[in-house]
């Protein structure tokens, strides 16, 4: 038996919730088949089929810059934008117009996607994860997903690319607040590398993230209550005053 898992990221470094949709084989073991596909969506919000060779470069728009800058060119982002990565994510290719209900800081938008989520048919086993549903439901989870992120849409102002500043302030928040609280958890974490490789690795995917540390250690639940206990980044109203 097939079915589909996805969950929600914690990984919200560019000011975005990010989703992973995966599928597995059930009980049997098998892995991905003619009907089935490994679908991973990217921090850039790119879904890329892993069981595919040739991958679609992403619509996104990113920050540009190098290490050389002294800061990076930051592309603004609308409501708008927020919308149409939430459609590619989502591979809804024509995306239906959906009334906002109100706006939201991205820490709130994990529990309101779930009890949205639940009202339209599609309650989570456990907060942010669905799991084992055939292939073929995929096309009406990914509306209603869509259809519930865009009724709770981030904060304009609050749901920006980070500047170098703002990834400045992140990593020492890493240093002085989240590797105490880990490791008072019982993790053996690593400090991060200097804030110049830091701001290197920023919009790649080998760079440094807490996640490594912790993700795959413990059961979906717990990783969720230690995700609650030594949140990943600081809160979003902090860091955009830096």
């Amino acid at each position: 038996m097939n079915g589909v898992r996805w969950y929600q990221s914690r990984r919200a470094g560019l000011h975005f919730i990010v989703i992973a949709a995966v599928t597995f084989g059930l009980l049997s073991g098998c892995g991905p088949s003619s009907d089935t596909a490994n679908l991973v969506t990217t921090n850039e919000g790119q879904t890329v089929d892993e069981t595919s060779s040739d991958t679609e470069e992403s619509a996104v728009a990113l920050p540009k810059g190098s290490e050389s800058d002294s800061e990076w060119t930051i592309i603004e982002r609308t409501r708008e934008d927020y919308i149409r990565e939430l459609a590619q994510m989502a591979e809804i290719a024509k995306p239906p117009e959906v009334p906002v209900i109100r706006e939201v800081t991205p820490e709130e938008v994990p529990s309101l996607v779930d009890a949205c989520m639940a009202e339209a048919g599609w309650p989570p086993k456990e907060p942010g994860l669905w799991v084992d549903f055939p292939k073929s439901q995929l096309p009406s989870f990914n509306l209603a997903w869509f259809t519930c992120y865009a009724s709770y849409p981030i904060k304009v102002e609050l749901n920006q690319h980070f500047t170098q500043t703002q990834v400045k302030f992140v990593r020492q928040w890493w240093v002085d607040t989240w590797i105490p609280c880990a490791r008072a958890q019982g993790f053996e974490v690593e400090p991060p590398p200097s804030e110049e490789t830091v701001l290197s690795q920023w919009h790649s995917f080998d760079g440094w993230v807490p996640s490594e540390f912790i993700t795959g250690r413990l059961s979906w639940s717990a990783e969720q209550q230690f995700w609650k206990e030594c949140p990943e980044f600081p809160p979003t109203t902090e860091i955009i005053q830096h």
